[in-house]
């Protein structure tokens, strides 16, 4: 099982194709993975990125080239919020971004 922030969204009208990228938190020495997700687990994703959540995703990850895949994963679904951990800007200039 994979947790991470969904940090990419593609999906064309009339594409049945549905992708995400996900920053790997845990679950896997990878740090990126593209999933291939079904409408609905696609509209979790969505929910997850506007609102700055993470997802667990679970299913088989295979390498192809330089890109981790998930085809088909079991599930998607959002961490319970009480389990996030707050985000903590990484560098100085996004420190001073926040300050007003």
């Amino acid at each position: 099982m994979l947790v991470g922030e969904v940090t990419f969204l593609s999906h064309e009208s009339g594409d049945p194709d549905r992708l995400i990228r996900l920053n790997i938190e845990e679950g896997a020495t990878a740090r990126k993975a593209r999933v291939r997700l079904t409408e609905e687990q696609y509209q979790i994703a969505m929910y997850a990125h506007q609102n700055e959540l993470r997802v667990q995703v679970a299913g088989e990850m295979e390498k192809e080239g330089h890109l981790f895949w998930i085809y088909e994963p079991d599930y998607v679904q959002i961490l319970d919020e009480s389990d996030q951990v707050p985000r903590v800007p990484s560098t100085s200039f996004e420190q001073e971004q926040l300050e007003f």
